[in-house]
Order: structure tokens, then C-alpha cells, then sequence
């Protein structure tokens, strides 16, 4: 296409932000230019143009301070019970700071570690980093929020994402 069409298309983008491609193109049409929104939506140019937002590894570099991460393991006893411990670890020391042990872990006992973790000795973190288990239920979340955590669920299957509690 003509330069004077680029660059008609690149100013109604930047002009108007929340027009998409097909927007563009009827507005192109009134004005009498006949463009495929395929077409438009290549000359377009957006602010995420600009490179790719930082990833996941600097989000965990910047916040490190302010991130705790959470898991389960299974231990069998002697007598072959089987034990499930919760332990919460902070990321930028890499300290243990909270294990407990349950038989039958529950929604509710997940939740009310949680609370005993962020004792009267130690600040909430910002950011609490879990996978998708069933154990971590509604009540958990309603206790997250009331402390003011923001909780970070893994992807599903993906345990580099929480690396520091998988090891």
C-alpha cells in the first residue's frame, strides 16, 4: 500500500488506542480506501512493539524479598503411614520458615498454617507462589486476601516455576 495509507493507519492507531484492526478498516472504508484488516493490523504499531515485557526469572530477581512459596511432600512412617508436610520457604534467603505435619491435610488446616506462619514475629510477604493442589481451597484463599498476600499459582505440571519449594 501507499505511504500516505501507512502512515494514516499507524496515526489512527496511536491516536486511538482502543481501536482494534477491524475499527480502523471501517473507518479507513469511509474515508474511501479499500483495506483487508489483515492489512491494517500489519501497519499497526502498538506499544508492545516495543520488545517483550520482562519474564518470570526478573519478576523473582525484583521481588525476591517480598516472595514466599509453599508446597506439600509425603513421607511414610515406619509403620507405613503416610505423613504430608507443609512447609513455607522464603525466596531470598532460602529459609525454612514454617513446617508443620498432618496425617489428612484440609483446606482448613492449610489455611490456619498460613495465619501461624505470619505470626506476631513476622511480616506477610507480598507474594505467595503454590501449585494447583486441592488442599489449598476457598478458605485459603479468603485467608491470603485478608492478610494481604498476593497468591502466584504455578502452571499446571510446570514445577521450574516454583523451583526454590520443588527442590
Amino acid at each position: 500500500i501507499r505511504d500516505e495509507l501507512r502512515l494514516l493507519i499507524r496515526r489512527m492507531a496511536s491516536e486511538n488506542t482502543l481501536w482494534g484492526q477491524r475499527r480502523i478498516q471501517a473507518e479507513l472504508a469511509r474515508l474511501g480506501f479499500k483495506v483487508s484488516a489483515r492489512t491494517v493490523a500489519k501497519y499497526m504499531r502498538r506499544p508492545h512493539d516495543q520488545g517483550p515485557s520482562p519474564g518470570w526469572r526478573t519478576f523473582l530477581e525484583r521481588h525476591a524479598a517480598e516472595i514466599w512459596a509453599c508446597d506439600f511432600f509425603s513421607a511414610q512412617t515406619l509403620w507405613f503411614k503416610t505423613l504430608h508436610a507443609f512447609f513455607v520457604v522464603g525466596h531470598a534467603s532460602r529459609e525454612v520458615l514454617h513446617v508443620q505435619v498432618t496425617e489428612h491435610p484440609t483446606a482448613e488446616w492449610v489455611a490456619q498454617q498460613i495465619v501461624e506462619c505470619c505470626g506476631w514475629d513476622r511480616e506477610p510477604p507480598r507474594f505467595l507462589i503454590h501449585d494447583r493442589d486441592s488442599r489449598y481451597g476457598a478458605l485459603f484463599d479468603r485467608r491470603l486476601q485478608s492478610l494481604g498476600i498476593s497468591q502466584i499459582r504455578t502452571p499446571f505440571r510446570a514445577p521450574q516455576a516454583n523451583s526454590i519449594a520443588e527442590r
